[in-house]
């Protein structure tokens, strides 16, 4: 029924949400999502569809390959990679370099989270693209692609004029795992601009630097909301008491999106000592807090017993 929702983003989460049901009788309704006027729910239902790995849906996605342009191509063509088609990579790459940045940007997430090796070249190539944009998806992409090799690619996307660049750099440094990027990280994490201490704090969460929570505990107090709400989203990595400190100031704050970002880190961390945070976040005045406590308290209660 989602899918008939007159709301983009409930027609987007609906085709997600059938995607990961799994279930044969949702095929049919995700093959209509890709008929949707919406871009977002067509790209949600080709990521669905691609997570079946159902070789009947080659026929379908190749014709979806064909008659879109922009980002839809890219993931109809990213579907059709997951069924085998690996020419359909070289078409990802050849996206990765045209004139269109929104394409680019597209291509190159895409390439992140396919992980496939020949790849890896024109990730680290887009780091010097003009726009700093496509810049920030080729440093987030190589952070999520996780090979140890980016590194050095990423040391040098820290000296990047643009902020945004620089703090997707530090953190996607905390996902390859490489402990010789520490010092750089806590350089990056006495950066002028917020948003590169956010990254760097939480790169360095990642490597297990534990004293880095006293640094996302000062970006906490930040005069600018979503600066806050960053320092929350990566404080769910550190798994700490200090962090649950922390967040339980942010739970408290006058804005809906560091609550809502603190209760998700708390689902994130779980254990029995949030519990009666997330209780009390049942309570909160924005519904999007409600429902998300509501479900990182399922998940903590599901969790199994640490």
């Amino acid at each position: 029924d989602g899918l008939l929702d007159p709301a983009v983003l409930v027609r987007a989460q609906a085709a997600e949400g059938l995607g990961r049901s799994g279930r044969t009788a949702t095929l049919t309704a995700l093959t209509r999502a890709l008929e949707d006027p919406a871009p977002a729910v067509r790209i949600a239902a080709l990521n669905a569809l691609g997570e079946r790995r159902d070789p009947t849906l080659q026929e379908l996605l190749t014709r979806m390959a064909r008659s879109e342009e922009g980002a839809i191509h890219v993931f109809a063509l990213a579907a059709l990679v997951k069924l085998g088609q690996t020419d359909a990579l070289a078409d990802i790459m050849g996206a990765a370099t045209l004139p269109d940045a929104d394409t680019r940007m597209a291509a190159l997430g895409v390439l992140g989270r396919l992980k496939h090796p020949p790849s890896l070249t024109v990730l680290r190539q887009s780091l010097y693209d003009p726009n700093p944009d496509v810049r920030a998806f080729a440093a987030g992409a190589l952070g999520e692609f996780g090979q140890a090799g980016a590194a050095t690619a990423l040391m040098h996307a820290l000296e990047d004029e643009n902020p945004r660049v620089r703090g997707i750099a530090a953190a996607s440094l905390g996902r390859l795992r490489v402990a010789y990027t520490r010092p750089l990280l806590w350089q990056a994490a006495r950066d002028p601009i917020a948003q590169v201490r956010v990254g760097a704090v939480e790169g360095l969460l990642r490597l297990g630097e534990r004293d880095a929570v006293l640094v996302a505990a000062d970006l906490a107090r930040h005069s600018d909301p979503s600066v806050r709400s960053a320092s929350a989203q990566a404080l769910g990595l550190a798994g700490n008491r200090k962090a649950l400190q922390v967040l339980e100031t942010l739970m408290q704050d006058q804005q809906p999106q560091p609550r809502l970002t603190a209760v998700h880190a708390l689902g994130k961390i779980g254990g029995r000592e949030v519990v009666p945070l997330l209780k009390k976040a049942l309570q909160d005045s924005d519904p999007a807090v409600r429902i998300a406590a509501a479900g990182s308290l399922a998940q903590v209660l599901t969790a199994p017993r640490r």
